[in-house]
Protein backbone atom coordinates (compact mmCIF):
# COMPACT_ATOMS: atom_id res chain seq x y z
CA UNK A 1 0.00 0.00 0.00
CA UNK A 2 1.60 3.45 -0.73
CA UNK A 3 2.36 6.10 1.48
CA UNK A 4 -0.11 8.63 1.83
CA UNK A 5 0.71 12.24 -0.02
CA UNK A 6 -0.22 15.58 1.27
CA UNK A 7 -0.83 18.22 -0.83
CA UNK A 8 0.80 20.97 1.07
CA UNK A 9 1.72 25.04 0.58
CA UNK A 10 4.40 27.06 1.96
CA UNK A 11 3.89 30.96 3.07
CA UNK A 12 6.71 32.94 3.02
CA UNK A 13 6.40 37.00 4.10
CA UNK A 14 8.97 39.53 4.60
CA UNK A 15 7.61 43.20 6.12
CA UNK A 16 9.47 45.51 3.64
CA UNK A 17 9.73 44.96 -0.34
CA UNK A 18 14.18 45.55 0.32
CA UNK A 19 14.01 42.03 1.66
CA UNK A 20 13.82 40.54 -2.04
CA UNK A 21 16.90 38.14 -0.38
CA UNK A 22 15.42 37.10 1.89
CA UNK A 23 12.04 36.18 0.08
CA UNK A 24 13.65 34.62 -2.69
CA UNK A 25 15.44 32.09 -0.45
CA UNK A 26 12.10 31.09 1.48
CA UNK A 27 10.50 30.58 -1.74
CA UNK A 28 13.36 28.77 -3.34
CA UNK A 29 13.95 26.38 0.23
CA UNK A 30 10.37 25.49 0.52
CA UNK A 31 10.15 24.47 -3.40
CA UNK A 32 13.37 22.14 -3.11
CA UNK A 33 11.32 20.73 0.41
CA UNK A 34 8.06 19.99 -1.23
CA UNK A 35 10.05 18.55 -4.29
CA UNK A 36 11.85 16.25 -2.67
CA UNK A 37 9.70 14.91 0.35
CA UNK A 38 8.06 11.85 -0.70
CA UNK A 39 4.87 12.54 0.88
CA UNK A 40 4.48 16.28 -0.04
CA UNK A 41 2.73 17.06 -3.16
CA UNK A 42 3.76 20.77 -4.41
CA UNK A 43 1.41 22.67 -4.38
CA UNK A 44 2.44 26.46 -4.27
CA UNK A 45 3.53 28.81 -2.22
CA UNK A 46 1.72 31.81 -0.50
CA UNK A 47 3.89 35.67 -0.57
CA UNK A 48 3.27 38.75 1.05
CA UNK A 49 5.55 40.98 0.16
CA UNK A 50 6.21 43.93 2.01
CA UNK A 51 3.56 43.59 4.58
CA UNK A 52 3.66 43.88 8.56
CA UNK A 53 2.72 40.67 10.33
CA UNK A 54 0.78 42.37 12.67
CA UNK A 55 -2.20 43.53 11.01
CA UNK A 56 -4.51 40.39 8.95
CA UNK A 57 -6.41 42.46 6.83
CA UNK A 58 -3.73 43.71 5.13
CA UNK A 59 -2.28 39.99 4.26
CA UNK A 60 -4.15 39.40 1.18
CA UNK A 61 -1.89 36.04 0.30
CA UNK A 62 -2.18 34.72 4.37
CA UNK A 63 -5.85 35.28 4.15
CA UNK A 64 -6.44 33.24 0.44
CA UNK A 65 -4.53 30.35 1.80
CA UNK A 66 -6.78 30.69 4.94
CA UNK A 67 -9.87 30.41 2.23
CA UNK A 68 -8.10 27.84 0.54
CA UNK A 69 -7.44 25.82 3.58
CA UNK A 70 -11.35 26.20 4.37
CA UNK A 71 -12.16 25.03 0.62
CA UNK A 72 -10.85 21.56 1.21
CA UNK A 73 -7.68 22.37 -1.17
CA UNK A 74 -4.70 21.88 1.70
CA UNK A 75 -3.58 19.29 3.97
CA UNK A 76 -0.44 21.29 5.05
CA UNK A 77 1.41 24.30 5.47
CA UNK A 78 4.76 25.21 5.84
CA UNK A 79 6.54 27.82 7.49
CA UNK A 80 9.97 29.36 8.51
CA UNK A 81 9.03 30.82 12.08
CA UNK A 82 5.77 31.32 13.62
CA UNK A 83 7.39 35.58 13.23
CA UNK A 84 6.92 34.64 9.46
CA UNK A 85 3.41 33.35 10.22
CA UNK A 86 2.29 36.59 12.07
CA UNK A 87 2.99 39.20 15.31
CA UNK A 88 -0.08 39.67 16.44
CA UNK A 89 -0.91 36.51 19.21
CA UNK A 90 -4.64 36.72 18.90
CA UNK A 91 -4.03 36.32 15.03
CA UNK A 92 -2.18 32.89 14.85
CA UNK A 93 -3.97 31.50 18.09
CA UNK A 94 -7.20 32.37 15.98
CA UNK A 95 -5.60 30.79 12.84
CA UNK A 96 -4.16 27.94 14.32
CA UNK A 97 -7.19 26.59 15.87
CA UNK A 98 -8.98 26.59 12.79
CA UNK A 99 -6.75 24.68 11.09
CA UNK A 100 -6.26 22.26 13.49
CA UNK A 101 -10.20 21.95 13.32
CA UNK A 102 -9.73 21.36 9.35
CA UNK A 103 -6.90 18.47 10.55
CA UNK A 104 -4.92 21.11 8.67
CA UNK A 105 -1.05 21.06 10.00
CA UNK A 106 1.08 23.99 9.82
CA UNK A 107 4.56 23.07 10.69
CA UNK A 108 7.20 25.69 11.81
CA UNK A 109 10.82 25.20 10.48
CA UNK A 110 12.49 27.71 13.32
CA UNK A 111 10.61 26.13 16.26
CA UNK A 112 10.42 22.41 15.09
CA UNK A 113 6.63 22.69 16.29
CA UNK A 114 3.73 20.90 14.06
CA UNK A 115 0.65 21.98 14.89
CA UNK A 116 -1.28 18.49 14.78
CA UNK A 117 1.18 16.20 16.47
CA UNK A 118 2.57 19.19 19.41
CA UNK A 119 -1.21 19.67 20.65
CA UNK A 120 -0.49 21.45 23.39
CA UNK A 121 -0.36 25.27 22.76
CA UNK A 122 1.44 26.47 25.36
CA UNK A 123 4.92 26.51 23.34
CA UNK A 124 3.17 28.27 20.37
CA UNK A 125 0.80 30.85 22.63
CA UNK A 126 4.54 31.72 24.19
CA UNK A 127 6.58 32.04 20.77
CA UNK A 128 3.59 34.11 19.51
CA UNK A 129 3.42 36.47 22.32
CA UNK A 130 7.28 36.43 21.92
CA UNK A 131 6.79 37.55 18.44
CA UNK A 132 4.11 40.61 18.81
CA UNK A 133 6.41 42.02 21.68
CA UNK A 134 9.67 42.33 19.23
CA UNK A 135 7.50 43.67 16.68
CA UNK A 136 6.08 46.21 19.05
CA UNK A 137 9.79 46.49 20.75
CA UNK A 138 11.03 47.45 17.46
CA UNK A 139 8.00 49.91 17.11
CA UNK A 140 9.07 51.44 20.65
CA UNK A 141 12.87 51.75 19.16
CA UNK A 142 11.90 53.72 16.26
CA UNK A 143 9.39 55.96 18.40
CA UNK A 144 11.84 56.45 21.12
CA UNK A 145 14.69 57.79 18.17
CA UNK A 146 12.08 59.89 16.98
CA UNK A 147 11.49 61.32 20.28
CA UNK A 148 15.18 62.18 20.58
CA UNK A 149 15.54 64.05 17.66
CA UNK A 150 12.15 65.74 18.37
CA UNK A 151 13.96 66.77 21.66
CA UNK A 152 17.06 68.44 20.03
CA UNK A 153 14.51 70.03 17.54
CA UNK A 154 15.61 67.97 14.82
CA UNK A 155 12.66 67.46 11.88
CA UNK A 156 12.15 63.85 10.78
CA UNK A 157 12.61 63.35 6.89
CA UNK A 158 9.40 63.48 5.39
CA UNK A 159 7.65 63.50 1.65
CA UNK A 160 4.66 66.02 2.87
CA UNK A 161 6.55 69.34 3.23
CA UNK A 162 4.18 72.13 3.69
CA UNK A 163 3.46 73.64 0.30
CA UNK A 164 5.52 76.58 -0.08
CA UNK A 165 8.41 74.88 1.68
CA UNK A 166 10.85 72.05 0.36
CA UNK A 167 13.02 69.69 2.18
CA UNK A 168 16.73 70.14 2.13
CA UNK A 169 19.31 68.31 4.21
CA UNK A 170 16.66 68.02 6.93
CA UNK A 171 15.87 71.87 6.62
CA UNK A 172 12.79 73.68 5.50
CA UNK A 173 13.85 76.13 2.76
CA UNK A 174 11.40 78.10 1.02
CA UNK A 175 10.30 77.67 -2.85
CA UNK A 176 10.08 81.43 -4.26
CA UNK A 177 6.89 80.70 -6.17
CA UNK A 178 4.80 79.09 -3.83
CA UNK A 179 5.86 81.16 -0.85
CA UNK A 180 4.91 84.27 -2.75
CA UNK A 181 1.68 82.47 -3.05
CA UNK A 182 1.32 81.75 0.67
CA UNK A 183 2.18 85.86 1.54
CA UNK A 184 -0.86 86.44 -0.28
CA UNK A 185 -3.54 83.99 0.78
CA UNK A 186 -2.24 85.69 4.36
CA UNK A 187 -2.66 88.85 3.75
CA UNK A 188 -5.92 88.79 1.65
CA UNK A 189 -7.85 86.31 4.60
CA UNK A 190 -6.35 88.73 7.38
CA UNK A 191 -8.05 91.79 5.02
CA UNK A 192 -11.14 90.28 4.53
CA UNK A 193 -11.71 86.84 6.43
CA UNK A 194 -13.44 85.05 3.07
CA UNK A 195 -11.45 81.92 2.12
CA UNK A 196 -13.99 81.28 -0.21
CA UNK A 197 -13.38 83.76 -2.45
CA UNK A 198 -9.63 83.72 -1.61
CA UNK A 199 -9.86 79.66 -3.70
CA UNK A 200 -12.14 81.13 -6.65
CA UNK A 201 -9.08 83.94 -7.21
CA UNK A 202 -6.37 81.21 -7.17
CA UNK A 203 -8.55 78.21 -9.38
CA UNK A 204 -9.40 80.61 -11.60
CA UNK A 205 -5.71 82.19 -12.06
CA UNK A 206 -4.97 78.23 -12.20
CA UNK A 207 -2.89 78.32 -9.06
CA UNK A 208 -2.65 74.37 -7.64
CA UNK A 209 -2.09 73.44 -4.62
CA UNK A 210 1.26 71.31 -3.92
CA UNK A 211 -0.54 67.98 -5.15
CA UNK A 212 -2.28 69.26 -8.40
CA UNK A 213 -5.21 69.76 -6.94
CA UNK A 214 -7.81 72.89 -6.59
CA UNK A 215 -7.81 74.80 -3.58
CA UNK A 216 -10.95 74.48 -1.25
CA UNK A 217 -11.71 76.66 2.25
CA UNK A 218 -10.16 73.83 4.14
CA UNK A 219 -6.64 74.15 2.38
CA UNK A 220 -6.45 77.99 3.00
CA UNK A 221 -8.17 77.98 6.64
CA UNK A 222 -5.17 74.76 7.20
CA UNK A 223 -2.14 77.00 5.62
CA UNK A 224 -3.85 79.86 8.08
CA UNK A 225 -3.42 77.67 11.35
CA UNK A 226 -0.05 75.87 10.10
CA UNK A 227 2.62 77.43 12.35
CA UNK A 228 5.45 76.67 9.73
CA UNK A 229 4.99 79.64 7.89
CA UNK A 230 5.89 81.69 10.65
CA UNK A 231 9.30 80.37 11.18
CA UNK A 232 8.57 77.73 14.24
CA UNK A 233 7.53 74.04 14.16
CA UNK A 234 5.26 71.81 16.89
CA UNK A 235 6.25 68.16 17.09
CA UNK A 236 4.62 65.21 17.48
CA UNK A 237 1.13 66.79 16.25
CA UNK A 238 -0.14 62.88 15.30
CA UNK A 239 0.52 59.94 17.60
CA UNK A 240 0.72 55.99 16.41
CA UNK A 241 -1.75 54.09 18.74
CA UNK A 242 -2.80 50.60 18.29
CA UNK A 243 -1.02 50.52 14.22
CA UNK A 244 -2.81 53.82 13.39
CA UNK A 245 -1.85 57.61 13.18
CA UNK A 246 -4.29 59.60 15.64
CA UNK A 247 -4.17 63.34 16.58
CA UNK A 248 -2.23 64.13 19.41
CA UNK A 249 -4.33 65.32 22.65
CA UNK A 250 -1.98 64.35 25.72
CA UNK A 251 -0.94 60.95 25.28
CA UNK A 252 2.50 62.06 24.75
CA UNK A 253 4.87 64.90 25.30
CA UNK A 254 4.51 67.52 22.14
CA UNK A 255 7.79 70.03 21.97
CA UNK A 256 7.21 73.39 20.15
CA UNK A 257 10.57 75.41 18.74
CA UNK A 258 9.85 78.58 17.59
CA UNK A 259 12.33 79.91 14.84
CA UNK A 260 12.99 76.78 13.19
CA UNK A 261 13.46 77.66 10.00
CA UNK A 262 13.25 80.53 7.85
CA UNK A 263 9.77 81.91 7.76
CA UNK A 264 7.63 82.66 4.90
CA UNK A 265 5.01 85.28 6.89
CA UNK A 266 5.97 88.07 9.46
CA UNK A 267 4.94 86.72 12.90
CA UNK A 268 2.74 89.83 13.10
CA UNK A 269 1.00 88.95 9.81
CA UNK A 270 0.46 85.12 11.16
CA UNK A 271 -1.10 86.31 14.21
CA UNK A 272 -3.46 88.60 12.66
CA UNK A 273 -4.42 86.26 10.70
CA UNK A 274 -5.76 83.51 12.73
CA UNK A 275 -6.96 86.06 15.27
CA UNK A 276 -9.37 86.93 11.76
CA UNK A 277 -9.86 83.05 11.35
CA UNK A 278 -11.03 82.64 15.55
CA UNK A 279 -13.59 85.24 15.30
CA UNK A 280 -14.98 83.34 12.29
CA UNK A 281 -15.17 80.51 13.77
CA UNK A 282 -17.12 81.99 16.92
CA UNK A 283 -19.51 83.73 14.41
CA UNK A 284 -19.58 80.61 12.12
CA UNK A 285 -20.95 82.34 9.35
CA UNK A 286 -21.50 79.72 6.95
CA UNK A 287 -22.79 76.52 8.97
CA UNK A 288 -25.96 76.10 9.10
CA UNK A 289 -27.53 75.98 13.06
CA UNK A 290 -29.35 73.20 14.44
CA UNK A 291 -29.54 69.14 13.56
CA UNK A 292 -30.13 68.05 10.35
CA UNK A 293 -33.78 66.31 9.86
CA UNK A 294 -32.92 64.35 7.22
CA UNK A 295 -29.42 63.12 9.08
CA UNK A 296 -28.85 59.38 8.60
CA UNK A 297 -30.85 58.94 5.01
CA UNK A 298 -28.25 59.72 1.82
CA UNK A 299 -28.98 62.07 -0.34
CA UNK A 300 -27.22 61.61 -3.46
CA UNK A 301 -26.95 63.29 -6.91
CA UNK A 302 -28.34 61.33 -9.99
CA UNK A 303 -26.23 63.32 -12.48
CA UNK A 304 -22.43 62.35 -10.52
CA UNK A 305 -23.20 60.31 -7.90
CA UNK A 306 -21.89 62.57 -5.29
CA UNK A 307 -23.65 62.77 -1.72
CA UNK A 308 -25.73 65.97 -1.29
CA UNK A 309 -24.77 68.32 1.99
CA UNK A 310 -26.46 71.12 4.10
CA UNK A 311 -24.10 73.47 3.71
CA UNK A 312 -25.98 77.23 3.08
CA UNK A 313 -28.85 78.60 4.41
CA UNK A 314 -31.41 81.51 2.55
CA UNK A 315 -33.10 83.31 5.02
CA UNK A 316 -34.78 80.49 6.87
CA UNK A 317 -34.78 78.20 4.24
CA UNK A 318 -32.21 75.25 4.15
CA UNK A 319 -30.48 74.10 1.19
CA UNK A 320 -28.71 70.66 0.24
CA UNK A 321 -26.03 71.29 -2.04
CA UNK A 322 -24.31 68.73 -4.45
CA UNK A 323 -21.01 67.83 -3.51
CA UNK A 324 -20.15 67.65 -7.27
CA UNK A 325 -19.83 70.86 -7.65
CA UNK A 326 -16.41 71.47 -6.63
CA UNK A 327 -15.03 68.29 -8.52
CA UNK A 328 -12.95 68.85 -11.48
CA UNK A 329 -13.39 64.87 -12.67
CA UNK A 330 -17.40 66.20 -13.45
CA UNK A 331 -16.44 69.59 -14.56
CA UNK A 332 -18.05 70.48 -11.67
CA UNK A 333 -21.39 69.15 -11.54
CA UNK A 334 -24.37 71.69 -12.44
CA UNK A 335 -27.27 69.67 -10.58
CA UNK A 336 -29.14 72.35 -8.53
CA UNK A 337 -29.58 72.98 -4.82
CA UNK A 338 -32.69 71.70 -3.69
CA UNK A 339 -34.59 72.82 -0.46
CA UNK A 340 -34.87 71.06 2.85
CA UNK A 341 -38.41 71.89 2.79
CA UNK A 342 -39.73 70.27 -0.20
CA UNK A 343 -37.91 67.04 0.60
CA UNK A 344 -39.94 66.87 3.79
CA UNK A 345 -43.17 68.09 2.17
CA UNK A 346 -42.57 64.77 0.01
CA UNK A 347 -42.38 62.55 2.79
CA UNK A 348 -45.15 63.74 4.32
CA UNK A 349 -47.75 63.49 0.95
CA UNK A 350 -45.86 59.94 0.54
CA UNK A 351 -46.64 58.96 3.95
CA UNK A 352 -49.90 60.01 4.12
CA UNK A 353 -50.69 58.26 0.86
CA UNK A 354 -49.27 54.99 1.94
CA UNK A 355 -50.56 55.30 5.79
CA UNK A 356 -52.52 51.93 7.06
CA UNK A 357 -51.21 49.84 3.87
CA UNK A 358 -48.84 46.87 5.60
CA UNK A 359 -46.10 44.82 3.45
CA UNK A 360 -45.13 41.09 3.74
CA UNK A 361 -41.98 39.56 2.43
CA UNK A 362 -42.29 36.93 0.12
CA UNK A 363 -40.25 34.17 1.88
CA UNK A 364 -37.39 32.47 -0.07
CA UNK A 365 -36.53 29.49 1.70
CA UNK A 366 -32.49 29.03 1.16
CA UNK A 367 -31.69 26.83 4.11
CA UNK A 368 -32.06 24.00 2.31
CA UNK A 369 -30.18 24.90 -0.81
CA UNK A 370 -27.59 26.24 0.85
CA UNK A 371 -27.33 23.04 2.52
CA UNK A 372 -27.65 20.32 -0.49
CA UNK A 373 -25.05 22.71 -2.16
CA UNK A 374 -22.60 22.49 0.62
CA UNK A 375 -23.19 18.49 0.46
CA UNK A 376 -22.66 18.51 -2.86
CA UNK A 377 -19.55 20.73 -2.54
CA UNK A 378 -17.74 18.44 -0.18
CA UNK A 379 -18.24 15.21 -2.70
CA UNK A 380 -17.11 17.29 -5.05
CA UNK A 381 -13.64 18.33 -3.06
CA UNK A 382 -13.42 14.17 -1.91
CA UNK A 383 -13.73 13.28 -5.56
CA UNK A 384 -10.88 15.84 -6.01
CA UNK A 385 -8.86 14.57 -3.87
CA UNK A 386 -8.83 11.20 -4.92
CA UNK A 387 -7.64 12.49 -8.64
CA UNK A 388 -4.72 13.60 -6.78
CA UNK A 389 -3.50 10.84 -5.70
CA UNK A 390 -3.39 9.70 -8.72
CA UNK A 391 -1.48 12.63 -10.10
CA UNK A 392 0.39 12.19 -7.32
CA UNK A 393 0.44 8.88 -9.00
CA UNK A 394 1.55 9.52 -12.42
CA UNK A 395 -1.37 8.03 -13.52
CA UNK A 396 -3.78 11.41 -14.31
CA UNK A 397 -3.80 11.20 -18.01
CA UNK A 398 -6.18 10.15 -20.71
CA UNK A 399 -9.96 10.59 -19.97
CA UNK A 400 -9.09 10.27 -16.51
CA UNK A 401 -7.58 13.77 -16.90
CA UNK A 402 -10.29 14.91 -18.38
CA UNK A 403 -12.65 13.64 -15.76
CA UNK A 404 -10.73 15.27 -13.25
CA UNK A 405 -11.03 18.79 -15.61
CA UNK A 406 -14.51 18.35 -15.31
CA UNK A 407 -14.38 18.47 -11.92
CA UNK A 408 -13.00 20.90 -10.93
CA UNK A 409 -15.21 23.18 -13.42
CA UNK A 410 -18.32 21.54 -11.37
CA UNK A 411 -16.50 23.09 -7.90
CA UNK A 412 -15.83 26.29 -9.22
CA UNK A 413 -19.53 26.80 -10.21
CA UNK A 414 -20.81 25.28 -7.43
CA UNK A 415 -18.71 27.75 -5.24
CA UNK A 416 -20.06 30.70 -7.41
CA UNK A 417 -23.47 29.51 -6.99
CA UNK A 418 -23.09 29.32 -2.87
CA UNK A 419 -21.55 32.68 -3.17
CA UNK A 420 -24.66 34.21 -4.63
CA UNK A 421 -26.84 31.70 -2.39
CA UNK A 422 -25.49 33.89 0.45
CA UNK A 423 -25.34 37.33 -0.91
CA UNK A 424 -28.82 37.16 -1.79
CA UNK A 425 -29.77 35.41 1.87
CA UNK A 426 -27.94 38.62 3.38
CA UNK A 427 -29.99 41.06 0.72
CA UNK A 428 -33.20 39.16 2.19
CA UNK A 429 -32.46 39.46 5.65
CA UNK A 430 -31.59 43.59 5.32
CA UNK A 431 -35.14 43.84 3.81
CA UNK A 432 -36.92 41.80 6.35
CA UNK A 433 -35.33 44.27 8.71
CA UNK A 434 -36.39 47.30 6.35
CA UNK A 435 -39.56 45.64 6.12
CA UNK A 436 -40.22 45.44 9.84
CA UNK A 437 -39.20 49.63 10.18
CA UNK A 438 -41.55 50.19 7.63
CA UNK A 439 -44.99 48.48 9.35
CA UNK A 440 -44.08 49.96 12.18
CA UNK A 441 -44.05 53.60 11.39
CA UNK A 442 -46.62 52.81 8.35
CA UNK A 443 -49.86 51.60 10.50
CA UNK A 444 -50.07 55.07 12.64
CA UNK A 445 -53.62 55.67 12.75
CA UNK A 446 -53.25 59.84 12.13
CA UNK A 447 -52.40 61.25 8.90
CA UNK A 448 -49.32 63.49 9.03
CA UNK A 449 -49.49 67.20 9.19
CA UNK A 450 -45.75 67.95 9.63
CA UNK A 451 -42.75 66.59 9.22
CA UNK A 452 -41.18 64.00 11.55
CA UNK A 453 -37.46 62.87 11.32
CA UNK A 454 -38.80 59.37 13.12
CA UNK A 455 -41.12 58.80 10.30
CA UNK A 456 -38.79 59.62 7.84
CA UNK A 457 -35.82 57.58 8.84
CA UNK A 458 -38.45 54.51 9.21
CA UNK A 459 -40.18 55.11 5.77
CA UNK A 460 -36.65 56.40 3.25
CA UNK A 461 -33.60 54.82 2.63
CA UNK A 462 -32.25 56.86 0.02
CA UNK A 463 -32.99 59.60 -1.61
CA UNK A 464 -31.84 60.84 -4.87
CA UNK A 465 -31.84 63.90 -7.16
CA UNK A 466 -32.12 64.41 -11.05
CA UNK A 467 -33.03 68.55 -10.63
CA UNK A 468 -35.32 70.75 -8.94
CA UNK A 469 -38.46 69.08 -10.27
CA UNK A 470 -37.29 65.35 -10.25
CA UNK A 471 -36.81 63.19 -7.18
CA UNK A 472 -36.65 59.35 -6.08
CA UNK A 473 -37.26 58.15 -2.91
CA UNK A 474 -36.30 54.57 -2.37
CA UNK A 475 -38.58 53.89 0.55
CA UNK A 476 -37.81 50.34 2.93
CA UNK A 477 -41.01 48.69 1.51
CA UNK A 478 -39.12 47.78 -1.41
CA UNK A 479 -40.46 50.45 -3.41
CA UNK A 480 -39.37 53.59 -5.39
CA UNK A 481 -41.37 56.70 -5.25
CA UNK A 482 -40.94 59.19 -8.52
CA UNK A 483 -41.62 62.61 -7.87
CA UNK A 484 -42.37 65.35 -10.16
CA UNK A 485 -42.86 68.98 -8.38
CA UNK A 486 -43.07 72.34 -9.80
CA UNK A 487 -40.21 74.92 -8.61
CA UNK A 488 -41.01 78.35 -7.72
CA UNK A 489 -38.21 81.02 -7.17
CA UNK A 490 -39.77 82.89 -4.47
CA UNK A 491 -42.76 80.58 -2.64
CA UNK A 492 -43.02 76.63 -1.72
CA UNK A 493 -42.51 74.52 -4.51
CA UNK A 494 -45.73 71.99 -5.47
CA UNK A 495 -45.87 68.65 -5.78
CA UNK A 496 -46.99 67.34 -8.74
CA UNK A 497 -47.48 63.70 -9.02
CA UNK A 498 -46.05 60.62 -7.22
CA UNK A 499 -45.76 57.13 -8.99
CA UNK A 500 -44.60 54.14 -7.33
CA UNK A 501 -42.67 51.15 -8.66
CA UNK A 502 -41.31 47.80 -7.11
CA UNK A 503 -37.97 47.08 -7.10
CA UNK A 504 -38.04 43.54 -5.82
CA UNK A 505 -40.48 40.78 -4.92
CA UNK A 506 -43.02 41.52 -2.73
CA UNK A 507 -47.04 41.67 -2.47
CA UNK A 508 -49.71 42.84 -0.46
Amino acid sequence: MSEQRYRTVAYVRVSTTDQTVSLDSQIRHFNEVMDTTPNLVNCGIYVDNGISGRFLNRREAFLQMLSDCELGRIDRILCKSIKRFGRNTLDIVRAIARLTELNISVYFEQENIDTLKDRNNIILVTMAHVAQEEAEDISESVRWGFQRRYEKGMMIQNPNTPYGYKLEYGELVPVPEQAAVVRRIFEEYAETGHSTLICQKLNREGIRTATGKTFKPSTILYYIKNEKYKGDCLMEKRVLLNGRQVKNTGQITQYYVENHHEPIVSRELWERANLVRLRQTKADCFQPKGDNPLEGVPIRCGKCGHAYTRRFTNGQQYRFVCGGHDDERYRKCDSPSVRLQTLENITIRIFNELRGKKKRLIEMPLSDELVALNAEIDHLLAQERTYLQLQAKGLLEGPVEGEYNRVLNQIVRAEDKRKELLRTNAMNIEAENDLRRYNKIIMRTEPLIEFDAEVFRGLVKKITVYGRENFEFELTNGMVAKVKTYYYHSKEDEIDEIIYEKTWGRKE
